[in-house]
């Protein structure tokens, strides 16, 4: 920040970042969203929740922050069940601790809103509206008549929710068939390594809060993104988990980050992995577990509402190791389940009960 004028002219600016020895128009780095938090006089806004809501109407709940296997600690700001932005936690936390003592990034930022944004609430099948009571079932004959099954994603669910899918496809092994998982689903996650594992000094590669859990789980079953596409190919079924929704796969709103080296698509149909799967014979194979409604939805052959991260309290893994328990910040739709539970419901379908006792 600097003072520009003087005496009853003056004006809080910020100071532009220097590019190419001249100083650019506007801010290009991945903490704009920390202006607002320190400028003294309240000069500079937050535009993505400007104007919106006063902040003392917000209910203010501590929670982490979804944006990356960091986990930083935040304060979620909520109206009407709707999460309108996250704030650093205040005071600080200790020192020594994961994460930002001072900052959040402007990736957690400004993606937290997409969780209250077109949200699914409902069961597809082939882009047609349906019900749990018609949808497992048909799912659960799929999984039943397929061979080879890939499974891609996870790193957005809880350590709870990763254990009972990893449990039923299990079982799915034991009765001879080949799964594949791979909890990548974009070109960049392929390039994390323990050598290049930050895109600053904050905002880790692996951008999926429960990456690490999965990562040490050994759901890395291929070699490049390249590899995971002719897996889609190759596969009777795919299932995917939690990818292909905001805020992870894609970001919309006002404002988004600038994370150097990293593009951040602003809707599903930017995404590397859509692009993957986009065919006919790669949709009409496909299961979606998905928190929100979009093209993906519609294209997918079944689709699966769960409950999003801001909705569920359960215990992740940061990128160094620590257990994070958060706390659900949003109320879910009544009867809307984890990821997990719905995969404990459709062990219980009796297609699929009824095979792997055959078997």
């Amino acid at each position: 920040l600097e003072m520009l004028a003087r005496g009853n002219d003056t004006i809080i600016a910020y100071t532009p970042p220097e590019t190419a020895g001249e100083k650019s128009l506007y801010l290009d780095h991945n903490y704009q969203g920390a202006l607002t938090d320190i400028c003294p006089v309240g000069a500079l806004l937050n535009e993505s929740t400007r104007f919106e809501s006063r902040v003392w109407w917000y209910e203010s709940k501590e929670s982490y922050c979804h944006g990356c296997s960091t986990l930083c600690k935040v304060y979620a700001n909520v109206k009407n069940n709707t999460l309108y932005r996250y704030t650093p936690p205040t005071p600080p936390p200790p020192a020594g601790s994961v994460g930002s003592k001072d900052f959040i990034c402007d990736y957690g930022r400004f993606g937290g809103k997409d969780f209250s944004l077109n949200r699914l609430a409902h069961y597809t099948l082939n882009g047609e509206r349906a019900t749990s009571k018609t949808a497992l079932p048909v799912l659960a004959e799929k999984i039943n008549a397929a061979k080879n099954i890939l499974v891609i994603g996870g790193a957005t669910e809880a350590c709870a929710d990763i254990d009972a899918i990893a449990a039923q496809v299990k079982t799915w092994q034991d009765t001879g068939k080949k799964i594949t998982w791979d909890f990548r689903s974009d070109k960049p996650a392929f390039a994390a390594t323990p050598e290049n594992a930050q895109w600053d000094f904050l905002l880790s590669r692996d951008l999926r809060p429960n990456a690490k859990y999965l990562r040490d789980l050994g759901k890395t079953a291929c070699a490049s993104f390249e590899a995971l596409a002719q897996s889609i190919q190759a596969a009777d079924l795919v299932i995917i988990l939690g990818e292909l929704a905001a805020p992870f796969a894609y970001q919309t709103g006002k404002i988004h980050a600038h994370v150097a080296g990293l593009t951040i698509p602003t809707t599903v149909e930017e995404c590397d992995l859509f692009a993957a799967v986009n065919s006919a014979a790669a949709w009409g194979k496909t299961a979606l577990f998905t928190t929100h409604d979009n093209t993906a939805t519609a294209l997918a052959a079944v689709s699966v509402p769960i409950a999003a991260f801001s909705e569920i309290s359960g215990r992740y893994i940061d990128k160094a190791g620590i257990a994070k328990n958060t706390t659900a910040v949003l109320k879910p739709v009544q009867g809307l389940q984890s990821s997990g539970q719905v995969f404990a419901r459709l062990a219980a379908t009796p297609a699929l009960a009824a095979a792997e006792v055959l078997v």
